[in-house]
């Protein structure tokens, strides 16, 4: 006996009692015929990629089973007849069940864990957002005063500046000529040599 997986789209605009039923006519199936069902999965109304008898919406499901061969075509001839079933494949399942188990518990821990932590995200951020509205008025103050002074302190601190980078080209100017008599100098020694 082999594993299968089973996958097929219903259409969705019938009951939900209706497409329920056409879910365990194929669960019977597959149980009736000496088949046993490892893994049931009803991911409910998707988006098609495509239209598909003039619809843009499928109901997905999906089981994963135990069986003989002999299964398959009942199976087959079954979904092919019926007209709600819109599309079915079903393929030899290569994966390892236990894994399969473990990681679909692994993502739903995980997203609860994301849910919580949202809501507790939620909370933080507004007793957060309480005290900084308190403060606001204090740094406003503070900014304010500070470009007081920025702005008397300004016109005293740019002449300064200004004599400053005078002086600097003066001194450089009276450095010049000292430098090139070195040069010179320095000439003069190697030539002695």
């Amino acid at each position: 006996m082999k594993v299968y997986e089973t996958t097929f789209i219903i259409n969705p605009q019938m009951e939900d009692a209706t497409i329920d039923n056409k879910v365990n006519v194929v669960s019977e199936i597959i149980s009736n015929n000496s088949g046993k069902i490892l893994h049931a999965d009803h991911m409910g109304t998707r988006k098609l990629a495509y239209q598909i008898k003039g619809l843009t919406q499928g109901y997905y499901a999906s089981f994963i089973f135990e069986s003989n061969t002999d299964v398959l075509k009942i199976l087959d001839r079954h979904l092919k007849l019926d007209e709600t079933y819109l599309r079915h494949l079903t393929i030899v399942y290569e994966g390892d069940m236990l894994e399969k188990k473990q990681r679909e518990k692994e993502q739903a821990q995980k997203e609860q864990a994301q849910k919580e932590a949202e809501s507790e995200n939620t909370d933080v951020k507004e007793t957060d957002t309480k005290p900084v509205k308190t403060e606001e008025p204090e740094i406003k103050t503070e900014v304010k005063a500070e470009t007081e002074t920025k702005i008397d302190s300004e016109p005293v601190a740019e002449k300064p500046a200004a004599e400053e980078v005078k002086a600097d080209t003066e001194v450089k100017k009276e450095v010049e000529p000292k430098s090139s008599t070195d040069n010179e100098s320095l000439y003069n020694e190697e030539d002695e040599l």
